[in-house]
């Protein structure tokens, strides 16, 4: 990036036969003079679709930007480029679960299908052919919005550096499907009585984590992460860390894990 100075274009959405288009003043980038341009949305006045059309018009004004600013941004960084930030700065802000979570997501499917696109080449209908795919492929609204919280982060980054002049990924115009919020079952007596029975026939230690799981509302994780000294038997209370795995972020120094409070009785 060089010491000129970013060349912003704003523009307006006007109506010219029925149907929506864009006018705004846009400076050459080669000889700097200001001309008018105009283009049209393709959307139609009629069908009520004006904020299609004003997505539209956001997308054209940033490709009248880059066009402007081709001289002063000669290098023309890559959308992984951009992931890569986002997941380094993932590894300081997050648990290190958490940034392997987003490595994967990265590197399974947004690299794959955004990862070579200039960033300032990225435009609405990517982002969401890559959430639509998502969507065919069987992917749950909830793994999605997840692929989307990287997608997002990067272009903001991005936004800050100046190299893009907003986030069309925060815009309203992308569909992203709506998480599903998870809602717990639960064993009535009848079953609670049968699992038990169950579990007093397989061997240990299968037989107490069931146990522990059933009575005192334990996930698997957190029956596999339990110790001796997590259990206090004068208060008769048990302090379990929530992932087995996370138990290495305290013996390394790292940040310790959640840790939720259980009555033993």
């Amino acid at each position: 990036m060089t010491g000129q100075q970013y060349i912003t274009i704003k523009g307006s959405l006007h109506e010219e036969h029925g149907t929506y288009i864009v006018r705004a003043r846009v400076p050459d980038p080669e000889t700097g003079k200001i001309r008018h341009r105009s283009k049209s949305t393709g959307f139609k006045v009629k069908n009520n679709t004006k904020r299609k059309a004003e997505a539209a018009m956001r997308e054209i004004l940033a490709q009248w930007e880059q066009e402007a600013n081709r001289t002063i941004y000669p290098s023309e960084p890559l959308f992984s480029e951009y992931v890569q930030k986002f997941l380094d700065q993932s590894a300081i802000d997050h648990r290190e679960n958490t940034t392997t979570s987003y490595i994967r997501y990265a590197k399974t499917h947004i690299l794959p299908a955004l990862g070579q696109i200039k960033v300032r080449e990225i435009k609405r209908q990517h982002i969401q052919s890559l959430y639509n795919s998502l969507c065919e492929k069987g992917l749950s609204p909830n793994s999605i919005r997840k692929y989307a919280v990287i997608v997002t982060g990067a272009l903001h980054l991005a936004v800050l550096d100046e190299i893009i002049p907003y986030n069309i990924a925060k815009d309203g115009s992308i569909k992203v499907p709506k998480a599903k919020r998870y809602r717990s079952e639960v064993y009535d007596q009848a079953q609670a009585m049968e699992l038990l029975k169950a579990a007093h026939e397989e061997p240990e230690p299968m037989r107490s984590a069931i146990i522990l799981a059933l009575c005192y509302g334990l996930r698997r994780e957190e029956v596999c992460g339990l110790r001796w000294r997590d259990i206090n038997f004068q208060k008769m209370r048990c302090l379990s860390a929530t992932q087995l795995h996370k138990m290495a972020a305290e013996f390394s120094g790292m940040r310790k894990p959640k840790q939720k409070k259980v009555n033993v009785i």
